[in-house]
């Protein structure tokens, strides 16, 4: 083998443990994304929050919210598209607050002012989300961030800049 074929050879030596180092590299992210899914999963998804009956009523509750949300848009005539993505974003958001109960909270409070099929959403997570909040002075918190949240989202779309011009 001459010298030339010398260099091919470690050359492509180098480039299969490139390959094979991404590769492991590749495999390592997959399997830290994998376990932070996993982690989220238990998180959201815990057995003894979720028995039978909880799905059967949550999910009945979700399909309910989801048809008023769905009249509520439509007698709003805001568009097809966007009468759908409410809709969509309540029966998803409606389990989600057995969860994340602050957090459902304060992104319906932002969105029921622009949408009026997030106000069946914020009153209902209103309602479950003080007991669902572990600690007083946190509840509080989140109770007072969508206060401000639902005050501040009218005041910033009636700014002059922010209006639409027809």
């Amino acid at each position: 083998m001459n010298i030339r074929g010398k260099e091919q050879v470690a050359g492509r030596a180098a480039v299969g443990a490139r390959v094979r180092a991404t590769g492991r590299a590749t495999a390592v992210r997959v399997a830290e994304v994998r376990a932070a899914v996993e982690r989220v999963w238990r998180c959201l998804a815990r057995p003894e929050q979720w028995p039978p009956y909880r799905v059967v009523g949550e999910s009945l509750l979700a399909l309910l919210l989801g048809l008023i949300a769905l009249g509520m848009e439509k007698i709003s005539d805001s568009g097809d598209v966007r009468t759908w993505l409410v809709t969509a974003a309540v029966v998803v958001l409606v389990p989600l607050r057995r969860a994340l109960p602050g957090t459902v909270l304060i992104l319906a409070a932002a969105l029921s002012w622009p949408c009026a099929g997030m106000m069946v959403l914020l009153i209902v997570a209103g309602w479950s989300a003080g007991r669902r909040i572990a600690g007083s002075a946190r509840a509080l918190a989140v109770f007072a961030v969508a206060l401000v949240v639902s005050t501040v989202v009218p005041v910033v779309q009636d700014l002059p800049w922010c209006r639409r011009r027809s």
